[in-house]
């Protein structure tokens, strides 16, 4: 508990984020993608040394599959306006549509003990963030409580 939660001065607890994103949520969902999904680790032979990099594929397949933007070759020199674009899109962008791109990375992770970490690392922001969502079974999903339409989703019906 913080200073400012023992004198009362914050809350000591937000409320839950069932539509909607703020920017601590926003903060760690981008934390997590950039070191979970987007970085990688490369090694030059010729120094011996192993250097942090974009993962060049997932920022193509972010670009092509999830944007649905026209791919040029992503090398070191532009990589930075794709990484850019990804940012700004879970920064700014509508708090549903940041959860489709979260599922669609996590969906998009090559190997099933990265797609379960990937997933772990997610829920605890969702956890911490308080967000309504936590990835179960590969997808997110309400926790707790779900009626109406959220409830058929979450049973994988269709809610039109």
């Amino acid at each position: 508990m913080s200073f400012s939660q023992r004198m009362g001065i914050k809350s000591l607890e937000k409320a839950l984020q069932t539509d909607s994103m703020d920017k601590a949520l926003r903060n760690g969902l981008w934390n997590q993608i950039r070191r979970c999904v987007l970085l990688g680790v490369e090694y030059n032979a010729r120094t011996g040394r192993a250097f942090q990099t974009y993962n060049y594929r997932m920022v193509g397949k972010i670009w092509s599959e999830f944007f649905r933007e026209r791919c040029v070759e992503i090398r070191e020199e532009n990589c930075e306006a794709y990484v850019a674009r990804c940012y700004a899109f879970i920064t700014e962008g509508r708090w549903n549509d940041v959860y489709d791109l979260v599922e669609f990375l996590q969906q998009s992770v090559s190997n099933r003990s990265d797609r379960a970490y990937f997933a772990e690392c997610i829920n605890g922001v969702l956890r911490a963030e308080r967000s309504a969502y936590r990835f179960t079974e590969g997808l997110l999903r309400p926790i707790g409580g779900a009626t109406g339409n959220e409830g058929l989703r979450m049973l994988g019906g269709f809610a039109g």
